[in-house]
């Protein structure tokens, strides 16, 4: 809309949007339209590897609301300098298993919500991961691997813990 009303370049200092829109905006004709410096916010689910194409766009900070990845795609994008990559507000789901010091680490990269999606630890730092404070961390759907030996009621107060397999 905004490039039918001039002749002239639109240059956008800001874009909010899906990640599909994004790149629909960036891929206009740049001498009508341009994101080249924006600072974009995407606000659907999106990975590493997404977030590594938007930030390929633009010389402006991209900011992530959902961003759901292995915890070392996760750790990558954490590491980024702040100007590039911002995801210290976002939702973020670990698809892979991670266990209480990993989950501690994801906890410190956002003050958004981590879901966990697998865990893997022994039962004393399982039961860690739980404490953690629900609007933190989460794994409530978990798949949770235990790694050292267990009594029946303590897999059994583990599996509670999660409606995922409990091995």
């Amino acid at each position: 809309s905004l490039n039918l009303l001039t002749s002239g370049q639109v240059t956008l200092e800001s874009v909010e949007d899906t990640n599909a829109n994004i790149l629909l905006i960036d891929g206009l004709t740049t001498s009508e339209v341009t994101m080249a410096a924006a600072a974009v916010k995407v606000t659907d689910k999106v990975t590493n590897a997404q977030v590594d194409t938007l930030d390929g766009k633009t010389t402006g900070k991209v900011t992530v609301d959902i961003l759901e990845d292995t915890f070392a795609e996760v750790s990558a994008l954490d590491a980024l300098n702040d100007s590039d990559v911002d995801i210290s507000n976002a939702a973020i789901t670990v698809t892979d298993a991670v266990s209480k010091a990993n989950a501690d680490t994801l906890n410190g990269f956002t003050d958004g919500l981590v879901t966990l999606k697998s865990v893997q630890d022994t039962r004393a730092n399982v039961l860690a991961i739980d404490a953690i404070d629900d609007a933190q961390v989460v794994m409530s759907a978990a798949v949770v691997t235990v790694t050292d030996a267990v009594t029946q009621n303590e897999a059994a107060a583990i599996d509670i813990l999660t409606t995922g397999k409990v091995t």
